[in-house]
């Protein structure tokens, strides 16, 4: 039967981020891999592959460009028994927050301990 997990992503993502995704799909008669990012009806295939690997980079997510919201990560692939697996993890996706500084004003130096 097939090995095939992958380590997950803090809950909550900055759009923006690019995360190597890292874990093992193992199965000694493999035949393919596919990971996927699913979230608004469509899915991206972010790396796939026909040999197993260990603990190693199975894809990479680049969230640029991406909506803010509730994405799902998706391993899944087969052996040439035609064995079939499927692991999935979700994810939020965040924009980075804007942020403002209003004190000290222009041209106003501040001296001190904080």
């Amino acid at each position: 039967m097939p090995e095939a997990w992958f380590e997950a992503l803090p809950g909550n993502v900055v759009i923006g981020d690019i995360f190597n995704i890292k874990g093992t799909v193992y199965d000694r008669n493999l035949e393919s891999y596919k990971l996927s990012a699913l979230g608004f009806g469509e899915e991206s295939v972010i790396g796939e592959g026909t040999h197993f690997l260990y603990k190693d980079v199975l894809g990479v997510l680049n969230t640029q460009g991406l909506t803010q919201g509730e994405y799902t990560l998706k391993l899944e692939g087969k052996d040439r028994s035609g064995n079939m697996f499927e692991t999935t993890s979700n994810i939020i996706l965040e924009s980075k927050p804007i942020v403002k500084i209003n004190s000290p004003a222009d041209r106003v130096f501040a001296r001190g301990n904080a």
